[in-house]
Formats: C-alpha cells, structure tokens, sequence
C-alpha cells in the first residue's frame, strides 16, 4: 500500500514542477474524440488526435516547437474541413495546402493573431456546413465554438501572458467546447458530403 501511495506521490509531484499548464494538458483529452470519428471520416478523425497531441505537448511544455505544432494542427484542422465541405474529398488535398500556405504566410507576423486566421478557416468551413446541413444542427455546431470562444475571451482578459492559474482553468473549458465542436463537425459534415457546394 506504501508503495502505491508513493508512486502517486511521485506522479503529484513531476505534474507539479513539470507541467505547465496541467488542466489544459488533461483537457486535450477531449480532441481524443477523433477516435470515434475515424469511423466517419478516417483524415478528419486523425487530424483531430493530432490536435490533440500538439496541443497537450504545447501545455505541458510551453516551448515554441510545441506552440507552432498546436497551432498548424488547428489550421489543418479547419482548413481540411472547409476543403470537405465545400469540395468533398478533393477539398481535403486542398485543405492540406491552405493550411500550409496559412502558416507559412502567417507565422510569426506581429500584425496577424493566429486567432484572426483560425477565425478565417472556420468562417469557411461554418457558411457550407450551414447551407448544406440547415440551421437547427449549424446553430447546435456554432453553440460549442460561441462558448469556446466566450471562455477564451476571459482567459486572454484576466491573464494575457496564458501561464496561471486562471488562464489554465478558462483554457481548459475551452479545449472542452472546441473539442466537442470540432467532433460534430467532423461527424455531421461526414453525413451530409454527399451533397457538397460544388
């Protein structure tokens, strides 16, 4: 029992001193949800459990590599999606090419947040899947990431530098809201591509 007891102390105490952000870091679990997706849509579910992975290596360690891998796997992410839905599996190839465009052309800008060009991509992917899909599933859709984005507001309000306390318990809500939402998207656009925009 000693034993045990010990192990979870050891564990407590390298959360402690080792993670950066631990209740984002435990909240990625929710982009996780990409394993029930694969079903649906095989590249869309990966790219899910990347997200996950980037972003739960951003958290926990907060370095720049990390940072631009969380952040690339955001825009792949929506920029894949609008591909999608707008051209169905054509659109993926294309996604995977904006999205690299979008960080390339982006990165490190002083005059473009990489919240601007995420705002971008899921306006895009949002306007087809509203059409396609009708208002009472978008409006379901567009709760999650109107929750997200209210909590990240508070987040970044009370405490810019995103290294506390408060940032990380906002944040971590965030990753759960936008994670539930990207999981719908996923599965919903997977049953509606069959009447793609073009």
């Amino acid at each position: 029992m000693n034993k045990i007891k010990n192990f979870i102390n050891n564990i407590e105490q390298y959360i402690r001193n080792g993670v950066h952000n631990p209740l984002s870091t435990m909240t990625n679990l929710t982009y996780f949800l990409g394993f029930f997706a694969l079903y649906h849509n095989f590249i869309l579910g990966s790219l899910m459990i990347i997200l996950g992975i980037a972003s739960t290596g951003f958290h926990w360690v907060r370095n720049d590599c990390w940072h631009k891998a969380d952040i690339v796997a955001i825009y792949y992410v929506f920029a894949v999606l609008a591909g999608f839905l707008w051209l169905g599996n054509l659109g993926i190839m294309l996604g995977f090419i904006l999205g690299g465009i979008a960080h390339w052309m982006f990165d490190g800008k002083p005059d473009v947040s990489s919240r601007h060009v995420i705002a971008f991509f899921g306006i895009l992917t949002i306007i087809p899947f509203w059409i396609l899909n009708g208002w009472q599933d978008s409006l379901f859709v567009l709760m999650w990431f109107a929750l997200a984005g209210g909590v990240s507001s508070i987040a970044t309000y009370f405490e810019p530098e995103e290294d506390g306390i408060v940032y990380d318990c906002f944040h971590s809500i965030w990753h759960i809201f936008s994670g539930i939402g990207i999981y719908y998207l996923v599965i919903m656009s997977d049953s509606i591509i069959n009447i793609k925009i073009f």
